[in-house]
């Protein structure tokens, strides 16, 4: 749980240290029209866990950790 929370705090620094020079340098809009890219591609690997998720975990539960 811990590494969770470390990780996560890294990646909001870093997120955040990132976008605020990218707001100045370019315009509000172009800035948003990629964050909406980039989460619209990250909602779309939703639809292949949708299709194929049940095949998967019984896929790998035959797998030991």
């Amino acid at each position: 749980m811990t590494i969770l929370t470390a990780f996560k705090n890294t990646f909001a620094f870093a997120l955040s240290f990132g976008v605020v020079p990218w707001l100045e340098r370019d315009a509000f809009l172009k800035v948003a029209g990629w964050n909406t890219l980039i989460e619209g591609l990250i909602f779309l690997t939703t639809i292949p866990m949708y299709m194929f998720g049940a095949r998967l975990r019984k896929w790998t539960s035959q797998f030991e950790v």
